[in-house]
């Protein structure tokens, strides 16, 4: 199939960039003084039936924490269909530590705001194709140790047709959890104060739980 590609110099994308994103089905160039200078090209809905990983790490309080973590992380990047790391200036640096064939990294400044906030954020990273995303903490390494079991019950979830899958430990809810992409319009609607315990009692009749032996 024959594609086209438009070229476009980069003050008419500047003035017009909604209109050419609502439009968008093929590659545009974008060119600068004449030259090509980059590439705007349409999402691929490629579907993964792995959930993606979104790690919330705009702050680091422990450098050995995070280290941990990404270490955790690289050694199960084959679990995810992609990486998603929010991050501040500070704690950037880990994303470029991270191992796996998609990570993207999501600035974000807002580093006393609430949880929902940053993964707010970390959605954007997700693609048309992706159905359920993990997210868990920089600072939490104890957490990123059971992205196995976390995985395993997002299939659970998946067969079960439900919407959030979540480990328990001793009974207790724990984290990492598993949202299904579905949901990504109520997240970004819900307000900074109600959070994501809100959302987890709205489903609670839609959750997966597996239990950490």
């Amino acid at each position: 199939m024959l594609r086209i590609k438009e070229i476009h110099n980069i003050t008419t994308v500047r003035q017009n960039l909604p209109g050419i994103l609502d439009e968008l089905e093929s590659d545009i160039i974008i060119t600068r003084n004449y030259r090509p200078q980059a590439i705007i090209k349409p999402l691929q809905d490629d579907t993964d039936e792995r959930p993606a990983l979104i790690i919330l790490g705009t702050k680091a309080e422990s450098e050995k924490k995070a280290e941990k973590t990404i270490s955790e992380i690289n050694s199960n990047a084959e679990l995810f269909s992609r990486i998603i790391f929010v991050c501040s200036d500070k704690t950037r640096k880990y994303g470029f530590k991270l191992k796996g064939c998609d990570i993207r990294l999501v600035i974000n400044e807002k580093t006393e705001y609430p949880i929902i906030s940053p993964l707010k954020d970390g959605l954007g990273g997700l693609n048309p194709g992706d159905n359920f995303f993990i997210f868990t903490f920089l600072s939490a390494p104890e957490a990123t140790t059971r992205l196995p079991l976390i995985c395993e019950a997002v299939k659970n979830c998946r067969d079960e047709k439900k919407l959030v899958a979540m480990l328990t430990l001793n009974g207790d809810p724990t984290h990492p959890i598993a949202l299904s992409c579905s949901l990504q319009d109520e997240i970004i609607k819900t307000r900074k104060e109600l959070g994501i315990p809100y959302l987890i009692r709205k489903y609670e009749d839609n959750i997966v739980y597996k239990e950490i032996n």
